[in-house]
Formats: structure tokens, sequence, C-alpha cells
């Protein structure tokens, strides 16, 4: 019996050693939550009325991108047993425009040394030797005068235009 508490206890070890290292990306719900922040983009137009040196007035508009505060987001990067190099490229300080990754989970490290203390402890004949395998896990890693934003309709459509307020 003592054996078998053992063996539990050298599982449940085990389970806690095989966190592996990611990267996350979730919506931000509290003011506490870390990382690193960042917003979805959101199109406007801008339109100002300008007169040419004839006299004509023009509609004139430039489309930007501005954050849209109610879509705020945070890059956690969880190290774990393994190795995470995270490289985000935020536009202008706040619009995610690439998110690059290296992770080295450590995982058949992380295995060898676990089946070794297994090993060291398990009783006769509980733990067969198998072949070991390497392998490691990678990977690499958009009127004529106001602002208005651009609506978007259920089907992905612009469904229209609401004029901000400034101030």
């Amino acid at each position: 019996m003592i054996k078998f508490k053992k063996l539990a206890h050298l599982m449940a070890g085990f389970s806690l050693l095989s966190a592996c290292a990611s990267v996350e990306v979730n919506r931000v719900t509290d003011y506490q939550q870390e990382g690193i922040r960042y917003w979805r983009p959101a199109p406007y137009l801008a339109l100002q009325r300008i007169t040419d040196k004839n006299k004509n007035s023009v509609c004139t508009f430039k489309v930007l991108t501005l954050p849209d505060k109610s879509e705020e987001y945070a890059i956690t990067i969880k190290a774990g047993l393994g190795a995470a190099k995270v490289t985000p490229t935020l536009y202008e300080g706040w619009r995610l425009d690439s998110l690059s990754t290296e992770i080295d989970s450590k995982t058949a490290e992380n295995l060898n040394a676990v089946a070794n203390l297994i090993k060291s402890v398990a009783p006769e004949g509980l733990v067969t030797p198998s072949a070991s395998r390497s392998t490691a896990a990678r990977s690499s890693a958009d009127g004529c005068s106001g602002i208005y934003r651009v609506n978007y309709g259920g089907d992905g459509r612009i469904s229209g235009f609401t004029r901000m307020q400034l101030g």
C-alpha cells in the first residue's frame, strides 16, 4: 500500500511538471488582468468640406483606424517548464499587427526525467523499459464634416455610419 501511495504521489508530481510553455490571448474582463494589452481596430471615416482656389466646395474623406475600447485583449505568456519567446508587434502602441512565437516545451527532457524518477522508486516489474523517442514541440509561430464609425450588419456588410460626438 505504501508503494502505491508513493507512485500516486509521483504521478501527481508528473502532472504538475507537465505544464508546457504557452501563449494565450484573452479578452480583458478584469482591470487587474495581467498581460500585454491591445485593442481591436475599428474603422472610421473623417469627412471634411474644403474649398479649392476656384471657390468650389468639395467633400473629402480619410479612412482612420482607431482602437475599439470595447474590444480590449491581453497576451499572456506562460513559460511553464519550457521556454517561450514571444514578440508582439503593436502599431502605435495599441493595435496588434503580428504575434511571433517560439515555444519549446522541453517535452522529451521532462518525460525522460520523470521516467527515471519513477524507475528509481517503483517496485520491480511495475515499470518496464521502452524505446525512448526524442521529440520537441515548436511553433513559430488587420453632412460632410465629422468622424463617422463604420457599422456592420450580422452578415458582415456595411450597414451604415454613426457620427461620433467629440468631447
